[in-house]
């Protein structure tokens, strides 16, 4: 009977400390997916501040277009200008799925490009088409401390692009080309 009881209570105990360590997972998961969403409102509401301060500041972002990774001054540089060139544009959640320490996102984008587009790095700047667009972003955001310490996203950049009418680029008029 003695021997029953030990193996009652160590089963218990291991019951008791699964629950516990499945509640704090779920937890984190909660508070992970609750940060996405308020990096989507910071977004919608132009809050480059609230936005940024979502971010570790040691955060690694590695976005679409095969260019360097961003670091926190690189990403609030970005979005202050997506936040320029279309003062309008709003994220919509399609999905969210939380998992340990990371969230899996898939996002909407609208917006009209009413403002200039700073280019990064070498590339141009381009001037407002005042055209809508509408384009999805799907990723992944990796969480440590409440905080996003790196991030995939694949934002559909081409259809972006195409909507906004300047790809692909627009073919030379042959009669003003020269031999």
């Amino acid at each position: 009977m003695k021997l029953f009881n030990v193996i009652l209570t160590v089963c218990l105990i291991l019951v008791a400390g699964l629950a516990i360590n499945s509640s704090n997972s779920y937890a984190g998961e909660d508070q992970n997916l609750t940060v996405v969403k308020n990096l989507v409102d910071a977004f919608n509401n132009k809050d480059i501040n609230a936005y940024t301060k979502i971010y570790s500041p040691d955060v690694k972002y590695h976005g679409s277009g095969g260019g360097d990774d961003l670091n926190l001054d690189q990403i609030k540089s970005f979005f202050s200008n997506v936040f320029k060139a279309y003062p309008n544009g709003k994220l919509t959640i399609e999905q969210l799925i939380a998992k340990d320490d990371e969230v899996v996102y898939r996002l909407m984008f609208n917006g009209k490009n009413t403002g200039t587009w700073m280019g990064m790095g070498d590339e141009p700047d381009m001037p407002a088409t005042d055209k809508m667009v509408s384009c999805r972003s799907i990723g992944i955001a990796k969480f440590k401390d409440g905080k996003i310490v790196e991030e995939w996203e694949n934002f559909d950049d081409l259809r972006m692009l195409k909507q906004l009418g300047v790809f692909p680029p627009p073919m030379p008029d042959a009669s003003k080309m020269s031999n």
